[in-house]
């Protein structure tokens, strides 16, 4: 993506940025059998911790992360049960392809060979979907997705591996 494309899309107003979080229950078929599960389906306000003389002055906001996560329904021991967290090499390529293409409970459908057939795109349970060993997390890390900076901040502070 480049930088012109990048400054359409927009960073965030500044101002008092909260989470926002969205929560279904849905089904699926994987392995012959019917699972149950919740997904919720966000976004994350990064916030760093401000000092003015040596004391806390408060946290500033620096971005916002778009995040869908899916939990199967009565898995029993929670504490127990993996977690798997997905994302792509930001910045320039979100999460859509590991969610809707390999890892989560629907699809994209395709053709036999694993193209795309012609739009309008329709979205297919995935019968080899993992949710039924782990939960699954897909970030799109800044830059990327639904993912973006506070405006007045470098994008590029995150586009990193030091910071994370």
């Amino acid at each position: 993506m480049s930088e012109e494309e990048k400054d359409q899309l927009g960073d965030l107003p500044p101002g008092e940025l909260q989470d926002q979080l969205s929560t279904t229950q849905h089904s699926v078929t994987i392995g012959q059998q019917e699972i149950h599960y919740t997904v919720t389906a966000g976004t994350i306000v990064l916030k760093e911790e401000q000092e003015k003389d040596s004391k806390s002055d408060g946290e500033k906001a620096k971005a916002s992360v778009f995040f869908v996560a899916y939990m199967l329904d009565d898995a029993g021991d929670t504490a127990k049960r993996p977690i798997t967290f997905s994302f792509n090499g930001g910045p320039g390529s979100s999460s859509v392809w590991l969610h809707l293409g390999v890892l989560g409970p629907r699809r994209v459908e395709t053709d036999q060979q694993g193209n795309l057939l012609q739009p309008p795109y329709q979205l297919v349970e995935n019968q080899y979907s993992v949710l039924d060993q782990t939960d699954l997390v897909f970030i799109d890390p800044i830059s990327t997705g639904c993912s973006r900076v506070v405006q007045g901040e470098e994008a590029k502070q995150f586009h990193g591996f030091k910071k994370d």
